[in-house]
């Protein structure tokens, strides 16, 4: 693993001890003092909850003593596409661009441009140099890339190589408007804060490897919710999937009921690691121009919504993302 994820393991270790294994501590106890251990459904919750935790924290300490720590600045410039590179890819059929660094399993985050080694797209690139093109089966079709740069950054970013490349939106296309129905969700929640934005793709990679335990789950779509006045500063963010009324939740997981509401749905186009680009031309460009109103949910409700579509693909970041920004109808 790199550096950087030898951090982010080591600060989720932090929070697992420090606040997580707490907590469910004090929930043990207090379902105990309840009476009877064998119908205390709060009892069961937080005995599961906590073999969780201790499993994740042993994982990580497992992980971590195992770990070959790579310094991605030292590597020699070769060229070629190695564990820690940052590769600029064009797409041969689209023309559009987008930039990966190739990192651990545990750091990987599609939003943020790094994928996983063992991810299809890694596997095709390791070993690849500047100017091949190389081919990577994709949901529903075969892409193919041309490597245009290989680099060997410390820390690489989610953007494109440049500004104004067709992965990073310089215009807002007009957004459609719909009243949605009433919406049952359910997934992983944590606030958020300025330093903290790397526990989002944390919670995308619980919630996947949690999925099979979810019951009731509808359609293969997911959802982003940001929900603002849970805490001061920052916001809650809840990773989610549909599910029916009643299912049964893993410990951990919580339920969200989302009112019937009026949207404007904006379409992002290119690279998931663009999405923060159309939310800036959204808040900045559109709503004050549109002279549409913002809807304020009250406390626990969505200020905005990502909308992953079932055509999303994890792996590649590509696929239908869409933007629902709550307005007053």
């Amino acid at each position: 693993m790199t550096l950087r994820g030898a951090e982010l393991l080591r600060l989720e270790l932090r929070r697992l001890k420090s606040e997580d294994r707490p907590r469910v501590i004090k929930s043990i106890s207090e379902a105990r003092s309840h009476g009877d251990l064998s119908e205390n459904a709060e009892y069961h919750a937080a005995r599961e909850q906590q073999g969780f935790i201790e499993g994740r924290i042993m994982e990580i300490e497992s992980r971590l003593a195992a770990a070959e720590i790579i310094d991605v600045a030292s590597l020699p410039p070769t060229g070629r596409v190695v564990f820690g590179a940052t590769v600029e890819l064009e797409d041969q059929d689209e023309g559009a661009t987008v930039t990966y660094q190739i990192v651990g399993e545990d750091e990987a985050d599609i939003r943020a441009g790094r994928i996983s080694v063992t991810s299809p797209i890694a596997r095709a690139l390791i070993g690849r140099s500047s100017g091949e093109v190389v081919d990577v089966a994709a949901p529903g079709k075969r892409r193919s890339y041309e490597i245009v740069s290989v680099k060997y950054l410390a820390h690489a970013g989610a953007a494109p190589a440049t500004p104004g490349t067709p992965s990073r939106p310089s215009a807002l296309e007009p957004p459609r408007f719909e009243h949605r129905q009433p919406l049952l969700i359910a997934g992983l929640r944590r606030h958020i804060g300025s330093d903290t934005q790397d526990e989002i793709p944390l919670l995308w990679r619980e919630l996947a490897q949690r999925r099979g335990a979810i019951e009731g789950i509808v359609g293969r779509a997911a959802y982003g919710v940001v929900i603002h006045g849970a805490q001061a500063g920052g916001v809650d963010y809840l990773a989610a999937l549909e599910v029916v009324p009643h299912a049964a939740l893993p410990a951990g997981l919580e339920r969200m009921s989302i009112p019937a509401h009026q949207y404007a749905i904006f379409a992002h186009r290119g690279h998931v690691s663009a999405l923060k680009h159309t939310m800036m031309l959204i808040w900045n460009q559109w709503l004050p121009t549109s002279g549409r109103v913002r809807a304020h949910p009250g406390p626990g409700s969505p200020d905005m919504i990502e909308f992953y579509g079932e055509d999303f693909d994890p792996e590649t970041g590509l696929g239908a993302i869409e933007v629902w920004l709550p307005i007053n109808s």
